[in-house]
């Protein structure tokens, strides 16, 4: 799979194809599903680790310094067209080595999780694919704010896009919380009627 990915990042970016399709190209993002697939194969047969709090904190840390360097030093998402798939490469590379030490930093965690935290965890599929939607409801709702709003389109130039964000989250969540009740659940239901559990003696 990861193969798949950068052979398909050098074909994309061969033809100076936009860095948003690039992005939501689905054999790109093989590279993440193979880095996740690896972590679960290995820790199938291994227990997971037990890290003190400040390994955890490294960890996490030199995840997020990865995943914002692959987006500043090689541009990984945007609005231009990228003409170096080498400097994609190390870019996607690097944001899957900071997405699974992101993961890794919290696998094994004996800590009780935050259940706000949990829940969003729940929606989270639909927080992935609802986002887009949401932060252009939150853009809608900062243009129009600063188009009633005398003088506030000042204030639109310096917090608007802090603003847009704010407003795009809330409206993510909202979405997927409605996705995952009224939608997804049925059939996460329906899963369990396939489901296949192997007997063995205790």
């Amino acid at each position: 799979m990861g193969i798949i990915a950068f052979a398909t990042l050098a074909y994309l970016s061969h033809f100076g194809q936009p860095l948003a399709t690039i992005w939501t190209n689905s054999f790109v993002q093989f590279l993440m599903f193979a880095c996740g697939i690896a972590l679960a194969v290995y820790f199938s047969s291994r227990r997971l680790p037990d890290l003190p709090a400040g390994s955890r904190i490294s960890l996490a840390c030199g995840g997020l310094a990865l995943c914002v360097s692959s987006q500043v030093f090689f541009e990984i998402n945007g609005g231009g067209v990228s003409h170096s798939a080498a400097k994609l490469m190390v870019g996607y590379a690097c944001m899957a080595a900071g997405c699974s030490c992101l993961l890794l930093s919290f696998l094994g965690m004996k800590r009780k999780v935050p259940g706000i935290l949990v829940y969003l965890g729940k929606i989270s599929y639909g927080l992935y694919v609802f986002h887009p939607w949401g932060l252009e409801l939150g853009w809608h709702v900062v243009e129009i704010t600063g188009k009633a709003l005398p003088g506030a389109h000042v204030a639109a130039n310096t917090i608007g896009l802090l603003a847009k964000d704010l407003f795009g989250l809330g409206f993510t969540i909202l979405i997927a919380m409605i996705s995952y009740h009224t939608f997804e659940t049925p059939f996460l239901k329906l899963k369990d009627s396939f489901a296949f559990v192997r007997t063995r003696p205790v």
